[in-house]
């Protein structure tokens, strides 16, 4: 997610799967959107997974995290489903 993009996150209290969170954000054309999010998988400090639901669309973000000398390399898969006639019509 770009920087001047990503405009907060709330965490609750609790870690570990079941944690929930909200993220606020904003698409390339300025329009904010928001998404409630739960983690699903908690394997420190190798992998963790999340599904966040939003209005136009869920997303479902898997990390995992390796050493790599020293430094951290980060894998990204996320599987993002749209909701709405349109919205699936720009995923096509």
């Amino acid at each position: 997610m770009c920087r001047q993009c990503f405009l907060g996150m709330k965490i609750g209290k609790s870690e570990g799967v079941g944690s929930r969170f909200h993220v606020l954000t904003r698409d390339l054309g300025g329009k904010q959107m928001e998404f409630d999010g739960t983690v699903t998988l908690n394997e420190r400090p190798t992998a963790q997974t999340s599904v966040m639901i939003g209005r136009q669309f869920d997303i479902e973000a898997s990390y995992t995290f390796e050493d790599f000398g020293g430094r951290t390399k980060v894998n990204l898969i996320s599987v993002v489903t749209p909701k709405g006639f349109m919205m699936k019509l720009m995923f096509l």
